[in-house]
């Protein structure tokens, strides 16, 4: 929004993933508002799904993105200490790479059972995220996290930070659980709530995958972004410079 500020002066066409910066951008601009679109992202809508969990079976719990503190990556082994004093049975998987990676290698209780991979394609990630139950992130700072709808389009039901964007776009309470920022217990409370009740669980992952194919599928949404482009003369406007001052004093010569 900062940078829209600054050099809306010379942006023919505003794109919003999200539709807080969306309505904000609109605030921002009341004299441009047929130059600001709402586009989500979109993915690719695998043909691996989820299967309903099998009674005996272990919770599967994913965790997908970066490891590293912004991603909430050090909650993790907190919400697996509650897990334990609620009684859940659970698996961990934890996929990406990262500055934090050792580190929160040492933090985990060595009881609990979690595996670390880093699939090479992005067809092996959504293979593992198939075999899982719920995606949990803990994250501290989000726009439209494409990790949430990868997973969701293999089924998966998300326990996620409530944050304002992208998140609140997508997780309405029939597709999965948004949490308070820091508040791990709740993050285990939700993630026993799935495990009590697997036919909830069920239910809510044929919703992600369906939110998906109707709202997220790529086909349908790099569409949209065609179609806009392909309008381009209708947008383009002469630009007036403007000098602006960029970086600080001694990233000018002196």
């Amino acid at each position: 929004v900062n940078l829209a500020k600054k050099y809306g002066h010379v942006v023919d066409v505003f794109i919003c993933h999200n539709s807080v910066i969306y309505d904000k951008l609109r605030l921002l601009f009341p004299d441009r508002l047929n130059d600001i679109f709402y586009l989500p992202h979109g993915v690719k809508v695998p043909a691996t799904f989820r299967k309903p969990k099998e009674q005996n079976r272990p919770l599967q719990l994913l965790f997908l993105g970066r490891m590293a503190t912004s991603k909430g990556v050090f909650d993790l082994p907190v919400i697996s200490r509650h897990l334990r004093s609620l009684g859940v049975s659970f698996e961990w998987t934890c996929i990406g790479g990262g500055p934090e990676l050792n580190k929160l290698k040492e933090c985990w209780d060595p009881s609990d059972p979690v595996t670390f991979l880093t699939p090479a394609t992005n067809e092996e990630v959504l293979s593992v995220c198939a075999d899982k139950d719920v995606f949990v992130l803990p994250t501290k700072f989000e726009g439209s996290p494409v990790s949430l709808l990868e997973t969701m389009s293999t089924g998966l039901v998300p326990v996620i930070t409530d944050l304002p964007g992208g998140i609140t776009d997508i997780v309405s309470s029939d597709i999965g659980y948004r949490i308070a920022i820091d508040d791990n217990e709740s993050f285990a409370r939700a993630i026993h709530a799935l495990y009590s009740d697997p036919a909830r669980l069920n239910r809510l992952s044929m919703h992600c995958r369906q939110k998906i194919v109707n709202e997220f599928n790529i086909v349908d949404t790099a569409s949209k972004y065609h179609a806009l482009f392909l309008r381009y003369k209708d947008f383009y406007r002469e630009k007036e410079k403007q000098k602006k001052k960029v970086g600080a004093r001694l990233d000018h010569p002196l």
